[in-house]
C-alpha cells in the first residue's frame, strides 16, 4: 500500500491502473503499513481521521483489512483504538429502508453492543471501517444531506453514512474506506483526509508467489516463461486474484497435457477458469472425467443461466443476490452454490436478522466474465441482441438479424455512458470473447463464423471515433484512453490499432 496522491473523482481503467502500478513500483515507492495510517507522525501532526484506499479487483483490499484486524486484535498494533467496527456495503443495501439512529446501525451489526453508552465519551476511540464501496447500490447524497450530529436520532443510512464520513457525525471517531477505483468517486475529495492505494504484487513478489504456489519447480519456471513471453499476463499477475486463477489453470493444464500456449489473453484465461470449474464439477458430482471434458446440452444450458443470473445482477449494479434470483433463472440453489465453484453464500449475523440466505459470485470479475459471456452465447445461438434498445420495434428486429458489429457498438456505448464505469470489464471480456480464437474452448456448442475479425476491426475503429468526438462528457478523456489501451490486454489484435490513438494528443483534448 502506498499513499495514493490528492482525493478526487478517479476514472482510470481498471486494467490500465493494473499496468500504471506496475510502473510506480519501478520507481520504488515507500510502501506505507496499515499501523502507520492513524498516527499523528504520519503525514501530520494532527493525524489522519478519514482514510481512502482504493485498490483494483481482486488486488487484496479485503486482506489488508483483516491484517490490520488481526493485528490490532493480537495487541500488535494500534492498542490507541478501543473499538473496530467493520461494515461491508454489501450488507449496508440490505438496510436501506430502514430508519436508524447510529447506535441502532452498529447494534444490528454488533448484538452485543445494545448496552453501548460510552461511544461519544472523550477518552473512547473508535475505528468504522466500510468495506468495499463499490457493492453500494445507492447514492451518497453529501451535498443536499443536512448535517446531524445526534447518535441517537433515527435517520436514514444514507444520512448517517454521509455524516460520519464527513465528521458531522461522531466527529472523534476515524473512518477507514475502501473502494475500486471508478467508485472513490462517490465520496467528495475534501471528505478525504489520505488517499491510499492497494499496490498488489510487485515482480519479485509474483515470482515468489508461483514458486511457492507449484510443488513441482520445473513447472513453475515454465509457468513463469510463458508469462514473460506474454505482457498482457505479466502485467495482470500483478492481481493476487488473477496470479491465483493462472496458477490454478496451469497447474491443471500441466497435469493433463505438455503442450505449451502461446499469446493466451486474459479473457481466454477466464474462460480457462469456468471451464475447469465446470469440469470439476462434473467430475465431482456427475462422475464426469474432468481431464477430458466433453462439453453436452446440459453444460450449455448450464453456462446460459448462470451468465443470465450474472449479467441481471450485473445490470442492476447488484454483486449479491438470493435463492429467488437463482431460481428465476432456472437453477438449482444447491447446483449453482455448492457445486459450481463459481458462487459462494455470504455468511453474517445480518443473513439471519432478515432472514434470508445472500449469494455472490466468487469474485466481481467472474461475475463480469460469466455476463460477457451469456450475452455472447445469447447472440451466437438465437441471433438475438439482448444488449438491443427496447425501442427499436418487434418488427424490425423480427426481419433484420443483427449483426457481431451491432452488439459490440451497442456494448461500448453502454460501457461509456455508465458513469461509474460498472460495464468497463463487462466490455473488456465482450470483446475479448468476439475473436474465433477465443471461442475455441466452447467450439462444442458456440458457432464459429470465421468472419469475427473484419467485426472486432470495425468495433476498434468505432471506438476511436468516440474517443475523437469526446462523445461521452460524463466519463474522463483518461478513462476513454484507458478503455481504449487496456484493451489489447483481453484482445491482442487491437494492440496498434489502439496504441495509434495514444499517439494522437489531439484525440484526447476536451
Amino acid at each position: 500500500m502506498t499513499e495514493g496522491g490528492n482525493a478526487g473523482v478517479n476514472m482510470e481503467h481498471e486494467v490500465r491502473e493494473a499496468e500504471l502500478n506496475a510502473r510506480r513500483q519501478d520507481r520504488q515507492e515507500i510502501p506505507l503499513t496499515p499501523r502507520e495510517l492513524f498516527k499523528p507522525s504520519f503525514l501530520s501532526e494532527r493525524g489522519i481521521r478519514t482514510v481512502m484506499t482504493r485498490g483494483i479487483a481482486g488486488i487484496g483490499s479485503t486482506i489488508l483489512l483483516q491484517k490490520f484486524i488481526v493485528d490490532w486484535v493480537e495487541e500488535k498494533a494500534n492498542q490507541d483504538i478501543q473499538y473496530v467496527f467493520t461494515f461491508p456495503f454489501r450488507e449496508l443495501n440490505l438496510v436501506k429502508s430502514e430508519k436508524q439512529s447510529l447506535l441502532d446501525l452498529i447494534c444490528l451489526f454488533y448484538t452485543e453492543m445494545k448496552e453501548m453508552d460510552f461511544i461519544e465519551a472523550r477518552d473512547c476511540k473508535v475505528l468504522f471501517i466500510f468495506e468495499d464501496l463499490d457493492d453500494y447500490r445507492y447514492p451518497l447524497h453529501f451535498q443536499s444531506n443536512e448535517r446531524w450530529h445526534d447518535v441517537n436520532a433515527k435517520t436514514s443510512v444514507d444520512m448517517l453514512l454521509t455524516n460520519l464520513i464527513r465528521g458531522s457525525l461522531l466527529p472523534s471517531a476515524l473512518v477507514w474506506i475502501t473502494a475500486r477505483p471508478a467508485a472513490s468517486e462517490m465520496i467528495p475529495a475534501d471528505c478525504i483526509n489520505l488517499l491510499t492505494q492497494v499496490r498488489g504484487f510487485t515482480d519479485v513478489q509474483k515470482k515468489r508467489y508461483f514458486r511457492k504456489k507449484f510443488r513441482d519447480q520445473t513447472e513453475a519456471t515454465r509457468l513463469l516463461a510463458h508469462l514473460n513471453s506474454s505482457r498482457s499476463l505479466y502485467i495482470m499477475c500483478h492481481i493476487p486474484l488473477f496470479s491465483w486463477i493462472i496458477a490454478t489453470v496451469f497447474e491443471r493444464r500441466f497435469a493433463v497435457t505438455d503442450r505449451e500456449e502461446k499469446n493466451t489473453s486474459v479473457t481466454q484465461l477466464f474462460a480457462h477458469y469456468v471451464i475447469l470449474q465446470t469440469s470439476i464439477k462434473n467430475s465431482k458430482y456427475h462422475g464426469g472425467n474432468s481431464s477430458i471434458p466433453r462439453w453436452t446440452d446440459d453444460d450449455r444450458d448450464y453456462l446460459l443461466k448462470i451468465g443470465k443470473l450474472a449479467y441481471q445482477q450485473l445490470e442492476k449494479g447488484a454483486t449479491e443476490f438470493n435463492a429467488d434470483d437463482i431460481k428465476a433463472c432456472g437453477l438449482d440453489v444447491v447446483e449453482a452454490t455448492v457445486r459450481s465453484g463459481l458462487i459462494t453464500e455470504l455468511f453474517s449475523g445480518m443473513n439471519t436478522m432478515f432472514q434470508q440466505r445472500v449469494f455472490c459470485f466468487v469474485h466481481l470479475s467472474i461475475q463480469e466474465f460469466l455476463a460477457a459471456l451469456y450475452v455472447f452465447m445469447y447472440f451466437r445461438l438465437n441471433h438475438r441482441n439482448i444488449l438491443d434498445s427496447p425501442v427499436v420495434p418487434p418488427i424490425t428486429r423480427l426481419f433484420k438479424e443483427p449483426t457481431l458489429v451491432e452488439l459490440l457498438k451497442i456494448a461500448v456505448d453502454k460501457a461509456l455512458q455508465s458513469p461509474n464505469g460498472h460495464l468497463d470489464m463487462f466490455l473488456r471480456f465482450l470483446l475479448g470473447l468476439a475473436p474465433d480464437s477465443s471461442l475455441e474452448l466452447f467450439r462444442s456448442f458456440i458457432p464459429l463464423t470465421g468472419s469475427s475479425a473484419q467485426s472486432v476491426e470495425e468495433t476498434a475503429q468505432y471506438i476511436r471515433k468516440k474517443i475523437r468526438e469526446n462523445a461521452y462528457p460524463d466519463r474522463s478523456v483518461s478513462a476513454c484512453t484507458a478503455l481504449a489501451l487496456s484493451l489489447c490486454l483481453f484482445l491482442p489484435g487491437l494492440t496498434l490499432n489502439l496504441r495509434e490513438v495514444s499517439r494522437t494528443p489531439g484525440n484526447f483534448r476536451k
